[in-house]
């Protein structure tokens, strides 16, 4: 009988192991979990700070003044302005400025300077082109010392120039040639904290309640002082060619009265130009290698070349493609042929490309 309860003992302990152990096997769970994107957020930013429409409102007339009557009668037509002929130039932009301790607005040979800066997050191209009409009897020079330094100039020629000085203070002067027109095309770096990792990054993310999206936007703790923003200046420059002294060579006072008695001078245009640079970008090198960045293969219609002379269509034949990328932000690069080069040579071109979405970019470059 003991024997028995020692056995029936032992199968009930058996059975309740098994027991719990079958338990533990049917004690499962199960359920599911779904993810979400939280956002995508470009750091893509486009942001260009350009002149305003009150700095650059009658920046650039000018007053041209070959026989001096300004200075011959003591600037009395022009009550409260002061005309500086410091230059010897006889030619006058008025500058929005007042002189230390001096109640009189000045005009001087050099127009008051624009300014572009760059707060994007890439580098972007500027150009500023400068274009003038063209008046009989007053051709353009490239020299403003009108031949002093060898054959003197005996026409009524005028100088005119575009100025441009980087943020180093290099400058960069084009004169007006003979084609009416000059040009400056730079590249300015992207907005970055003066020290990185120290000063406050240019931009931040933001969550913003009311379009129920992130954004990313200028850091208000970032200003001129601790953030490094690359910037453009540039202003033009004028010389009339003046009435030659007794027994000097140049342009007589009856050569200049002839030619002024109309009353014309060369009028002005002066266009400033940054392109978006995530959107397509077109680059030519004076050795004729044209780039395109951001250019969707499917999307490319037209390539057209320019100069003073007309427009010229480019096509698969007058070069050859070197890279072509079909995707959105694919590069492309098409290298003109030598035949184009010789035709082109020491010329202005301006190169455009279009898109079938109406997307266009332009650039300028000389070819030597």
């Amino acid at each position: 009988m003991n024997n028995y309860k020692k056995i029936l003992a032992g199968v009930l302990a058996t059975s309740m192991v098994l027991s719990s152990s079958m338990v533990a096997l049917a004690d499962e769970g199960r359920t599911t979990g779904s993810g979400k994107v939280e956002g995508a957020l470009s750091h893509d930013v486009f942001r260009v700070v350009l002149p305003t429409e009150e700095s650059y409102s009658g920046a650039f007339d000018y007053v041209m003044d070959p026989l001096g009557l300004l200075l011959d009668t003591n600037n009395t037509k022009y009550e409260g302005y002061k005309f500086d002929n410091t230059s010897g130039g006889l030619l006058y932009f008025h500058n929005n400025t007042k002189a230390a301790a001096s109640p009189f607005y000045t005009y001087t040979n050099e127009s008051d300077k624009l300014t572009v800066q760059n707060k994007s997050t890439k580098a972007v191209n500027l150009t500023v082109k400068v274009t003038a009409t063209s008046v009989d009897g007053i051709p353009m020079t490239t020299d403003d010392t009108f031949g002093a330094g060898g054959t003197a100039d005996t026409d009524t020629s005028l100088y005119l120039a575009l100025v441009g000085e980087d943020a180093a203070g290099t400058a960069t002067t084009k004169p007006i040639d003979s084609t009416g027109m000059a040009f400056i095309s730079v590249p300015l770096n992207p907005i970055q904290a003066a020290t990185p990792g120290t000063d406050p990054d240019p931009y931040i993310i933001q969550w913003n309640p009311i379009t129920d999206a992130y954004e990313y936007i200028p850091n208000p703790a970032s200003n001129d002082t601790n953030a490094t923003i690359d910037s453009y200046s540039f202003k033009l420059v004028g010389k009339c060619n003046p009435v030659a002294a007794a027994g000097a060579t140049g342009p007589s006072r009856e050569d200049w009265l002839e030619v002024l008695e109309p009353g014309l001078s060369p009028e002005l245009e002066i266009v400033w130009t940054v392109e978006n640079p995530f959107e397509v970008q077109i680059s030519m090198t004076p050795a004729g290698l044209i780039s395109l960045e951001n250019c969707d293969g499917s999307l490319y219609q037209s390539l057209v070349l320019k100069d003073v002379e007309g427009e010229y269509p480019i096509g698969s034949n007058d070069g050859q493609w070197t890279t072509w990328e079909d995707e959105a932000k694919g590069t492309k690069e098409f290298q003109l042929s030598s035949s184009w080069m010789s035709f082109l040579s020491g010329k202005a071109v301006t190169a455009t490309i279009t898109l079938s979405d109406g997307s266009t970019s332009t650039c300028i470059v000389d070819i030597p």
